[in-house]
């Protein structure tokens, strides 16, 4: 009983302040004047730029021109789903202790704070990705979306590690919503593919919290091991320039440079295990195939040829009059 008054309570306080602050947003208008969110944190890959999502960067003053379109995505998903904003309050509420649990510090909110907080923030990641995956007309009357530069921005930030809700309740909002999606047509594209299209503009963000997420929550380091392999691979824009056509490797960004210097970045500060390094074998092989001088010769004559063609055609032609010159003092040397 003490369970269901706790959640009462909640609800008397947490109820009339979010239909407050939902029933005081401005109507959006096409010549309404909007303050967008700046990013000042475009060097720090696990700080959001432009939205909070959950209570680590909640209530950053960098971050709070966003807020209005959190709720204004919370009284869309109000009218999407015919819940009532009670109902879903109850459903945060009963799940309060898991999911402060899921954080490693909360105590700065309240109760009341917390439960609004989280409700907000879910039906914002919900309602985001529905209008992401929609692109519909509506979306230019948003304020918001139908803007990819803004809609890049917001993807972004709900990649970043530090910037997460736990899956559990964005699932069970979703269960309570009842939205119904078609199945996708598109075949289900792997981590590899990931890392080898995403090479562009913030994608460093990506890259270096994939490897947070993956230190924290895994004894097996695939995305680090992986991308040392691809580091070894990549020193130069050339090197890049060999590897795109292969397939190896895709970007958008005109600059060869660029891509080298992320790939020799993405692991900066990490460090690699010499017992449990999942490539070993291959690495192994790689070393024995490369010591073999034959190889060695082959590797250097394409480096060459590929920096400056007309030293590897001369030596070539160099290489080809003195197997001409053997041949001719080996047959003087019979004939005599």
């Amino acid at each position: 009983m003490e369970g269901i008054k706790s959640i009462s309570f909640e609800k008397e306080v947490v109820i009339p302040s979010l239909r407050q602050k939902l029933e005081s947003l401005p109507t959006l208008t096409s010549a309404r004047m909007y303050r967008f969110p700046i990013c000042k944190f475009i060097n720090d890959p696990y700080t959001p730029r432009i939205v909070s999502i959950g209570p680590m960067h909640h209530g950053n003053t960098g971050l709070q021109s966003m807020e209005e379109y959190k709720l204004r995505n919370l009284q869309d998903f109000l009218l999407r789903t015919k819940v009532s904003l009670v109902d879903y309050i109850e459903l945060v509420a009963e799940r309060e202790a898991k999911l402060r649990n899921s954080y490693e510090e909360t105590s700065n909110l309240s109760s009341d704070e917390f439960l609004a907080m989280i409700l907000v923030d879910s039906a914002f990641v919900i309602e985001s990705l529905l209008r992401f995956s929609s692109q519909s007309k509506a979306n230019k009357d948003h304020g918001i979306f139908g803007k990819p530069l803004l809609e890049e921005d917001i993807w972004y930030d709900m990649l970043v590690l530090e910037n997460q809700l736990p899956f559990f309740i964005l699932e069970d909002l979703f269960v309570k919503a009842k939205i119904i999606i078609p199945p996708e047509q598109d075949e289900r594209r792997s981590l590899i593919w990931l890392i080898h299209n995403a090479f562009k503009d913030k994608t460093y963000r990506i890259f270096r919290n994939l490897l947070a997420y993956e230190r924290w929550h895994f004894m097996e380091q695939y995305i680090h091991d992986y991308f040392f392999v691809i580091e070894g691979l990549i020193d130069t824009p050339n090197d890049v320039e060999l590897l795109v056509p292969s397939g190896i490797i895709k970007f958008k960004r005109t600059d060869r440079q660029e891509v080298a210097d992320l790939i020799n970045n993405v692991l900066t500060g990490t460090i690699i295990s010499e017992t449990d390094f999942y490539f070993a074998d291959l690495c192994e092989a790689l070393n024995a195939h490369c010591i073999v001088p034959w190889n060695k010769w082959k590797a250097t004559l394409r480096q060459v040829y590929s920096r400056t063609p007309g030293v590897a055609l001369f030596i070539i032609a160099f290489l080809i009059l003195k197997f001409i010159q053997l041949v001719f003092t080996i047959m003087s040397y019979y004939q005599s």
